[in-house]
């Protein structure tokens, strides 16, 4: 093994890597796809370990591939302090941040921005989506940290931040009808909270219709205020565009829990400890 990586190697690694093949990849780093591929196979060459395998047409990291890739970030995040240590304020090291869609509707912007200006040579980057989707991207080195929701203490992996008790939440305009299924307003079948709502009424052998389904935060409120449907929500963050369902045959839900997951770099560790401090409320 080469005990002097180079920097552009191990960057067109941690690219691949990124952008999910190499296509992709040469078109980010403005290089030919052949080129892309030597020097991947250079790389191997040098670490003397393969660190793709192939899976149908897919190139995925070998076990080997996913332990290097940690270490090839670190080395690249090495190599831009050193370099931002001599060239000034101008410099700004990245931290990218995916966040459940759950957790991004109130406290947690504003603990961004405090510690965005604690850390003003910080450039964030925050995406939010669904968990499943962002611990897949974690898993691949595509995020520095993430918060997420789980399911069960079993699904953790991480740091647990909190315990979220859930609880069915309509509009007092709310009505249903004696006999019929209930109707019910969520975000999308990858929403958690929607999915531990069914599970339990299925469980609870209540029967039940979707009415409303949206992707937008915004648009699933309207609808419960305008008394189109129950929703679930967890139950710290009921503020008062929502109350609990008066509806006594509702089935009890299980909790979630937050998890915080990062990569051993400084400014993860920095905006995990602030996290960790945090009484996460979410609604």
């Amino acid at each position: 093994m080469s005990a002097n990586l180079s920097s552009e190697l191990l960057n067109t690694f941690v690219t691949v890597v990124h952008e999910q093949g190499f296509i992709k990849a040469s078109e980010r780093l403005h290089k030919t796809q052949s080129t892309v591929s030597q020097q991947i196979k250079k790389l191997e060459q040098e670490v003397g370990v393969a660190l793709f395998q192939a899976e149908g047409r897919k190139r995925i990291l070998t076990p080997e591939g996913e332990i290097f890739l940690g270490h090839a970030r670190r080395i690249l995040s090495s190599h831009q302090d050193a370099v931002a240590a001599i060239a000034g304020p101008r410099q700004y090291q990245q931290l990218k941040i995916g966040i459940s869609q759950a957790l991004s509707e109130t406290l947690l912007p504003a603990l961004l921005g405090q510690f965005r200006q604690a850390n003003p040579q910080l450039a964030l980057e925050v995406h939010c989506g669904f968990s499943q989707e962002l611990g897949k991207e974690f898993d691949a080195g595509n995020y520095d940290l993430v918060l997420l929701l789980q399911p069960d203490k079993a699904a953790l992996t991480g740091l647990q931040i909190s315990e979220e008790p859930l609880a069915w939440v309509a509009s007092a305009q709310f009505y249903p009808q004696p006999g019929a299924p209930l109707p019910l307003a969520f975000l999308s079948p990858q929403c958690q909270f929607r999915q531990r709502g069914l599970e339990a009424l299925d469980q609870a052998g209540i029967t039940w219709e979707q009415v409303y389904h949206t992707s937008s935060f915004a648009s699933l409120m309207m609808a419960v205020r305008a008394g189109l449907g129950v929703t679930v929500r967890p139950l710290r963050g009921l503020g008062q565009d929502w109350q609990l369902a008066d509806l006594p045959q509702l089935p009890e839900l299980q909790s979630m829990y937050i998890e915080l997951r990062s990569h051993p770099s400084a400014p993860a560790q920095q905006l995990e400890k602030l996290l960790a401090r945090q009484n996460l409320i979410i609604n």
